[in-house]
């Protein structure tokens, strides 16, 4: 199948995607820091780049959060209201504050793959997948096994190395490393009419 042709089902890992572009950036400006929290992803710009003039069928963006009662308001609220007038619709799923995961976000995003590819079976599309998890392999199984295309979307260093073995004619790999500088901006203001956290503090100069 022509990947360049096919009508899209979308499927994006919103914080896995957000965390891995804040590692990549930090890398690339070679900050001291694990992840530089001011840059932010332009999801406009990132529909674009994945559909690349594709048609879009459905899709879903798993989006997570920290609960924290000081906020007054999510952070990614404008975010989520991007994916929603695009036609996306939006999972919440709360997000561990150890471990800063949430495993259901996996599974769900598996399952719905799966549903979607099997209720399609007579038409196959391509799938695009926003995460190089190697918890994405079932995906990976049932797409071939019903002649979907499977295109999958992540930075190079966060990619399960069981996909980058395994390509195949059914099987894209794209790193988002190569439109980092079209996807990415930085925030570096704060919004006074925004509450500031108890642990957190704001210098005026």
């Amino acid at each position: 199948m022509d990947f360049s042709k096919c009508n899209v089902y979308l499927y994006i890992d919103n914080s896995n995607l957000f965390i891995e572009t804040q590692k990549f950036a930090a890398q690339k400006n070679e900050l001291n820091l694990s992840q530089d929290k001011s840059c932010r992803v332009n999801v406009e710009k990132l529909l674009e780049k994945l559909l690349n003039g594709r048609e879009f069928v459905q899709g879903t963006a798993y989006v997570s959060s920290y609960e924290d009662s000081s906020l007054p308001y999510k952070p990614m609220d404008n975010v989520w209201k991007i994916y929603k007038d695009r036609g996306l619709e939006v999972k919440e799923f709360d997000r561990s504050t150890w471990t800063g995961k949430e495993k259901k976000v996996d599974t769900t995003i598996v399952a719905d793959a799966v549903e979607q590819i099997v209720l399609n079976q007579h038409e196959p599309h391509c799938i695009i997948l926003v995460t190089g998890d190697s918890d994405m392999i079932p995906v990976k199984e049932k797409a071939k096994k019903y002649g979907h295309v499977l295109e999958i979307w992540a930075y190079e260093k966060a990619f399960a190395k069981v996909f980058q073995d395994n390509q195949d004619e059914m099987l894209k790999i794209n790193y988002l490393d190569d439109i980092f500088y079209d996807i990415h901006f930085y925030e570096r203001t704060w919004n006074l009419e925004k509450e500031i956290p108890e642990d957190r503090a704001i210098l005026l100069t």
